[in-house]
């Protein structure tokens, strides 16, 4: 069984919070396929179903092209990845893909999804993260992507406080030891690489503004503390 689905600029997606929370290795190529299976996956979903990510109507979706040799890299490692999940006893490990095949002829990826993780991304009633598809592919950066998917978590809300040492174990990066005098410094190269660059893309790309405040201990900062709001369609 093949799902084929016409998408819309303005068609949402939906993950348990579970996957918002996990950690997980997927780079931006690898999240843009991730965001357009979720727009595939439908209820009565089997281990066996096979869904095709049409490249072209991604490209129609944002406007841009994704390098082929990008997408074959992507597929080839996809069914490598597994998302990392908080449980009270420990880390459940996972795994997303079953199957995974590039198909450059026809300009379409195919793929199946693993049985245990269909409780997380399939007939989904409540404790979801739901997300604009094309705001997150728009982005390029697999930080700005995964952070916007963040924020959508509490934009209900309005705002949300992270530890600076949570935010970066979010987006898979490794902080120093809290005893590190390095602490200062590596909170300037976050802030510049990685927090500010992403929060520029989401800002200018996506259907949110983000901004935030920081909370000191002394002179390092330890806490941000995010406003989340609508955009304005203009």
């Amino acid at each position: 069984m093949v799902a084929i689905e016409t998408l819309n600029q303005n068609h949402q997606v939906r993950h348990h919070n579970a996957i918002t929370n996990a950690r997980h290795e997927l780079s931006a190529v690898q999240l843009d396929i991730y965001f357009m299976l979720l727009s595939k996956l439908k209820p009565g979903v089997t281990s066996g179903t096979k869904y095709n990510i049409d490249v072209n109507e991604m490209e129609r979706l944002v406007g841009r092209q994704w390098d082929e040799d990008d997408l074959q890299e992507a597929t080839d490692d996809l069914i490598e990845q597994v998302f990392k999940i908080e449980e009270a006893d420990g880390l459940l490990y996972v795994p997303l893909i079953s199957r995974a095949e590039y198909l450059p002829e026809q300009g379409q990826i195919q793929l199946s999804i693993n049985e245990p993780i269909k409780p997380f991304l399939v007939d989904l009633r409540g404790n979801f993260t739901s997300f604009s598809l094309v705001c997150a592919l728009r982005m390029t950066a697999a930080d700005a992507k995964w952070l916007y998917v963040q924020f959508s978590k509490w934009k209900g809300f309005g705002f949300v406080s992270y530890e600076v040492k949570e935010l970066i174990e979010i987006l898979n990066l490794e902080y120093p030891d809290d005893t590190s005098p390095d602490q200062d410094e590596y909170w300037e190269q976050f802030n510049e690489n990685s927090l500010e660059p992403a929060l520029r893309q989401i800002n200018e790309q996506a259907d949110l503004r983000i901004s935030y405040a920081t909370e000191k201990e002394g002179k390092a900062v330890k806490k941000l503390n995010f406003t989340i709001k609508q955009a304005v369609p203009s």
